[in-house]
């Protein structure tokens, strides 16, 4: 047995390396893997030139084979390889040096074709290597024949798409990963290939275009310290046939790339909608820049063991919203730091599951944008999680999370309420009943809670807009009640003088007097300006 090799061209039956491969073991591991050619190394380095000719390569033969090697090197000016005929190359190695900056494109020309073929049972490779500021464009089409590996390990780049662009379709039954800490685009034609797609252990960023969406690729796995950046406005982005798998938030502190957080992050202003099942396989930070448009649709399921986080800590003002469009039973925590969290879903509970959530600021670290979760409908909040508001705001937009049963007592929607800076509850436009367990234990300190839009009924309660805190007068401490303030609008108008919990677990503003004995406690409202940051936002 063996494997024949006749020059640079060499004919290799696959089935049968394959075949040698399972039969021989370890033994045909050694006696009969055979490494890639040495490769051919393209002459032009400016123009276009045919790929299809000898005297362009050096040695004179093209690299056109099962397992064959070709080399780009340093270009002086803008280059295009066309490729005039069917190749076949088991890899590619693209390398420039400080200072070159030039394009080089490989492009189908007349009845060209790619074809992605390793010796053995491959990966076929591509490498873009070096650190010059240089872009490589392959816009030819491709057949994965094995699967492919890019090791973008060029840094520097391109500016905008980074050291390598995949631009050409892709067909095939082999998949794709993406190594290197270097920036890969995928753009423009769409990747029809069907085994799963990588993005591996801290490989820095990937630019991915809607036109360019892998359809069929069996599953679409991010890894931790890696990043999918969404760089088309009101697209659709599909991840193949299968889910999408989420790790981690984004380049990692040793990448030169840290400074764009998230697994998953839009450009400014991107509007996309995530078309595939989310599987949170660890924690996971979503990224939306741009408060004017910016925004990120999970319009599938969310599950996993995982927890969701939305924008990184210290960003700026200028942060989107992330919709959950469809339930969502992933089990670790939701945190927003700042951005919108949007819940949305018709289906089910969007954090049915979520073991705690948790609404911040970065008003106080950063001067940077206040953290928001918001109700799209009723129920979306697992009953039993404990919320915690750091300088956020609970928007219910005129929607409600829990009810009340047949005795006018609170039935929870939500678990305890934890209040860790001043913070603020927005009852809408619209009948709002928020329920939250009875939270008399949990950590409020001395912070305010305010409560925005109210419509409800004074003293009595039972109105328009309810606020609960367990089912019975208990439900908080004096201390806690005397942190709460009532608004009939954005935090101009105070409602009364002070507020009191009755019986049912209602807590409401109190006007004409103290309520029916039913009330636990009766508490000054206190100096409205402890509420002037919420209402200068």
């Amino acid at each position: 047995m063996g494997y024949t090799s006749i020059g640079r061209s060499r004919t290799v039956n696959k089935s049968t390396r394959r075949a040698h491969w399972i039969l021989g073991g370890a033994a045909a591991l050694v006696l009969f893997k055979m490494s890639s050619a040495q490769a051919e190394t393209f002459v032009p380095t400016t123009g276009t030139s045919s790929y299809n000719v000898n005297t362009n390569w050096n040695p004179q033969s093209v690299p056109n084979a099962v397992g064959a090697s070709a080399s780009f090197v340093n270009p002086t000016g803008t280059r295009t390889a066309t490729l005039d005929a069917p190749i076949t190359v088991g890899s590619f190695v693209f390398n420039t040096t400080s200072g070159t900056a030039f394009t080089t494109t490989l492009s189908n020309g007349t009845g060209g074709s790619l074809k992605f073929d390793e010796l053995d049972v491959g990966p076929a490779t591509i490498t873009a290597s070096g650190d010059g500021a240089a872009s490589t464009i392959i816009s030819a089409s491709m057949t994965l024949t094995d699967s492919l590996v890019a090791n973008v390990s060029n840094t520097v780049g391109n500016s905008t798409s980074g050291a390598l662009t995949l631009s050409g379709g892709m067909t095939g039954s082999g998949g794709f990963t993406k190594q290197g800490a270097g920036l890969l685009t995928i753009s423009t034609n769409t990747k029809s290939y069907t085994g799963p797609t990588v993005l591996d252990t801290n490989s820095g960023r990937t630019r991915y275009s809607s036109a360019g969406s892998v359809l069929q690729s069996s599953s679409f796995t991010v890894k931790a310290g890696s990043q999918l950046t969404f760089v088309t406005t009101n697209g659709t982005y599909t991840f193949g046939a299968g889910s999408l798998f989420l790790n981690g938030t984004g380049p990692g502190p040793a990448s030169p790339q840290s400074i764009f957080p998230g697994v998953i992050r839009n450009d400014t202003g991107i509007i996309a909608t995530i078309s595939n099942p989310i599987v949170l396989q660890s924690d996971s930070l979503i990224h939306v820049e741009g408060s004017a448009t910016g925004s990120t649709t999970f319009a599938n399921t969310v599950t996993g063991p995982g927890g969701l986080a939305l924008t990184a800590p210290n960003s700026s003002a200028n942060q989107g919203q992330l919709v959950l469009g469809n339930v969502g039973s992933f089990t670790g925590a939701t945190v927003i730091n700042a951005g919108k969290l949007i819940l949305n879903s018709t289906s089910g509970p969007a954090l049915g599951s979520t073991s705690s959530v948790s609404v911040g600021s970065q008003v106080a670290t950063s001067g940077g944008a206040i953290g928001y979760v918001v109700l799209g409908q009723n129920d979306q909040i697992n009953n039993a999680a404990p919320m915690t508001l750091t300088g956020g705001t609970l928007d219910t937009k005129g929607f409600s999370e829990g009810s009340v049963d047949g005795s006018g007592k609170g039935v929870a929607g939500i678990g305890t309420l934890a209040v860790a800076a001043n913070s603020l509850i927005d009852m809408g436009a619209s009948s709002s009943i928020v329920a939250f367990a009875d939270s008399k234990a949990a950590a409020w300190g001395s912070n305010i809670l305010n409560v925005y839009n109210w419509s409800g009924n004074p003293d009595v309660g039972g109105g328009t807009d309810r606020l609960f805190f367990g089912s019975d007068a208990t439900g908080l401490t004096a201390t806690q009640l005397a942190d709460i303030r009532f608004f009939t609008d954005a935090g101009v108008t105070p409602i009364g003088s002070s507020a009191a919990m009755l019986g049912t677990g209602e807590v409401v503003p109190v006007v004409n007097g103290v309520p029916e004995p039913t009330s636990l406690a009766l508490i000054g409202l206190g100096a409205i300006t402890l509420i002037g940051r919420h209402r200068r936002r």
